[in-house]
């Protein structure tokens, strides 16, 4: 019985090893098909392409030469127009077929609906054009559609109008709506007084409280209102909101800029997106 466990195990880690290998050789086949077909594509585009060390051909089709051009870092909002068809010319999505205006998100592999995009987008600075051939691996790989047949090479055309950081966007916000900041704190958060009450019970970490709040996005939309009791500093809302409450009084009404890193984050929740910038106006009410 022994001997035949032995070997069983003996059998099977062979198994796998074959199987292992049998997957990195067909990878590397795949790969190299997909280079071959890349490049006999770019001979009858006439062009000349460079190739990145993740094997995406690309083109920089405007360049920026301005001393402040620059690509984009995790985080940032981007503003760009795009184009996604496959090799034989059969366009499948694009911002005008969505709703023919430039498509603005944040800068983050979450977003993109494949790896190859997000890294493309990054080679570009804002300002810039360029043409981009993605190998089947950093695209759809083995999966399919009715429009996107298995190992599909993807290319993406991209205006990558404008980058702006969190700082940026909210800096604009405070600017266009001629907004008053009477603090920007050390995580960045910003404080608007509304309606002050010097006489108020100060909040600390630990007092129960009572709050009236309107969560917007920069653009004003809403995301979420309501009036909830609370511990400030129990943990149990984002460091952003919490850092807000120990700003105010009873009887206070403020606005508070909250910049992704003390609100969601990298990860974003619901219908906010990653690195998402918060406003939330608050009033203490008991």
């Amino acid at each position: 019985m022994k001997k035949f466990l032995f070997f069983s195990i003996i059998v099977c880690s062979f198994l796998l090893v074959s199987c292992n290998s049998f997957l990195e050789d067909s990878d590397l086949k795949r790969q190299e098909q997909d280079d071959i077909t890349i490049q006999n594509y770019v001979k009858k585009l006439n062009l000349t392409f460079q190739k990145n060390e993740n094997g995406i051909y690309y083109l920089i089709t405007r360049k920026n030469n301005a001393t402040t051009a620059r690509n984009p870092q995790l985080g940032d909002e981007i503003t760009m127009h795009y184009v996604l068809s496959l090799l034989d010319g059969a366009k499948y999505d694009s911002t005008s077929t969505i709703n023919k205006k430039p498509a603005v998100f944040p800068f983050s592999g979450a977003i993109f609906p494949f790896y190859g995009f997000f890294e493309s987008t990054g080679l570009l600075k804002n300002g810039e054009k360029g043409i981009f051939l993605i190998p089947s691996a950093l695209a759809y790989g083995g999966s399919s559609n009715a429009t996107i047949p298995a190992n599909a090479l993807i290319r993406i055309d991209i205006d990558l109008q404008k980058i702006r950081s969190e700082d940026d966007q909210i800096d604009d916000y405070v600017k266009t709506n001629n907004l008053t900041v009477a603090e920007k704190t050390t995580t960045g958060l910003r404080y608007i007084k509304i309606k002050d009450n010097a006489t108020g019970v100060a909040m600390n970490k630990g007092r129960a409280t009572t709050v009236k709040y309107v969560g917007t996005f920069l653009d004003g939309k809403t995301f979420d209102s309501g009036e909830f009791e609370t511990l400030v500093g129990d943990g149990s809302l984002i460091k952003g909101f919490d850092e807000s409450l120990l700003k105010m009084r009873v009887g206070e009404k403020a606005k508070f800029l909250i910049p992704s890193a003390i609100a969601y984050g990298a990860t974003g929740k619901g219908t906010i997106l990653p690195y998402t910038p918060l406003v939330f106006e608050l009033e203490i009410t008991k």
